[in-house]
C-alpha cells in the first residue's frame, strides 16, 4: 500500500495581499489545501467575522484550510520575562486558535522560541516562560479542538536546539500535540537527518522549502542544496502520514510565486515516482 502525503500551500508567500485576493489564484494552480499566514495585513485573525467570510470562499472554491501559522514576532513572543508582556502574547495566540477553528481548520503551527536572538545567559529563563505559555495554549486548543504543532526553528534562537525542542515537547501531554519539522531551519543546523530521526514518532507535519546552507531563504524545493529525495525516503522511514507544507518565499510578482509554488509540486512527484509513497495535490 503506498503512502500517500498530501501537499499543501503557504499563504504566507503572498503577504502583501489580502487572503481573500488570493484563494481562488491559488486554487486554480491547482491547489487544494492551505496553511494560512495570520500577518494581519494578510489575515486578521482577531476578525472572526472576516473568517466567517473567508470560511464561505474557501467550501465555494473547494478549498481546506489544513493548517494556520500562528503569529510572531518582538511583541508576539511566548518566551517574554515580563509575565504581563508575556500573557499578552498568549492572547494573540489565542486569538489565532479562534480564528483557525472559525475556518474550520485543524492544527495551529507554533514557534515556542524567541522571536529574535536572546543573551545566553538568559536562555534556561526563557525555555521556562515558553513551557508556562505552551500549557495554557495547548488547553486552550484542546477545548477547540485544534491540534498544536510545535515548529523546530532556527538554531541560533532559544528553543531553536533539538534538545530545547524536545524539552518543551515534554512539558505538555502527548495527546493533541506534536512537531511541525521545517527542513530549512533543521538543514542550517546542520541536523536535519538527525532531526528527522529524532522528531520522527512526533511528527504531525513539515514545513518544505530549500535554502543555500547560510541563510534561511525559503527557496522553493530543489532551488537549494538540500537532498529532497534522501529527505522524503527518511521522512518515509519515521512513519509520518501529515501535510507537507510548501512554505515557499515571495516571488517577484503575484504569477511567479505560484509558479514557483508549481515547480515545487512537480519535483516533489518526481521524487516520489516508483516510491512506496507519493505526494498528493
Amino acid at each position: 500500500m503506498v503512502t500517500s502525503w498530501p501537499l499543501a500551500l503557504s499563504t504566507g508567500m503572498f503577504l502583501r495581499h489580502p487572503l481573500l485576493a488570493v484563494l481562488e489564484p491559488i486554487k486554480q494552480a491547482g491547489f487544494n489545501r492551505i496553511e494560512i499566514a495570520s500577518f494581519k495585513a494578510h489575515f486578521n485573525y482577531h476578525d472572526l467575522e472576516q473568517a466567517k467570510v473567508i470560511k464561505m470562499e474557501l467550501d465555494r472554491l473547494g478549498l481546506c484550510t489544513g493548517s494556520l501559522h500562528a503569529p510572531y514576532s518582538e511583541r508576539i513572543d511566548l518566551t517574554l520575562l515580563q509575565e504581563e508582556e508575556r500573557l499578552e502574547a498568549v492572547s494573540e495566540v489565542k486569538a489565532a486558535v479562534d480564528a483557525l477553528a472559525t475556518l474550520g481548520g485543524k492544527t495551529l503551527v507554533l514557534h515556542a522560541g524567541t522571536a529574535t536572538e536572546s543573551p545566553l545567559p538568559q536562555t534556561e529563563q526563557r525555555l521556562w516562560q515558553s513551557a508556562r505559555s505552551l500549557k495554557q495554549i495547548y488547553s486552550y486548543c484542546q477545548e477547540r479542538h485544534v491540534i498544536l504543532a510545535l515548529e523546530d526553528m532556527l538554531p541560533h534562537l532559544v528553543g531553536g536546539r533539538a534538545a530545547e525542542m524536545w524539552w518543551l515537547l515534554s512539558q505538555l501531554p502527548q495527546e493533541g500535540v506534536g512537531i511541525c519539522l521545517d527542513t530549512g531551519h533543521s538543514f542550517l543546523s546542520g541536523s536535519l537527518t538527525d532531526r528527522l530521526r529524532l522528531f520522527g514518532p512526533r511528527l504531525l507535519m513539515l514545513h518544505a522549502h530549500d535554502n543555500l546552507g547560510k541563510f534561511d531563504d525559503h527557496l522553493p524545493p530543489g532551488e537549494g542544496h538540500i537532498d529532497w529525495p534522501g529527505l522524503l525516503d527518511r521522512l518515509f522511514d519515521t512513519g509520518f502520514s501529515g501535510d507537507i507544507v510548501l512554505e515557499i518565499g515571495e516571488a517577484s510578482d503575484f504569477t511567479a510565486s505560484l509558479q514557483r509554488a508549481q515547480g515545487s509540486v512537480a519535483l516533489l512527484k518526481r521524487c516520489s515516482q516508483g516510491k512506496a509513497y507519493s505526494v498528493s495535490l
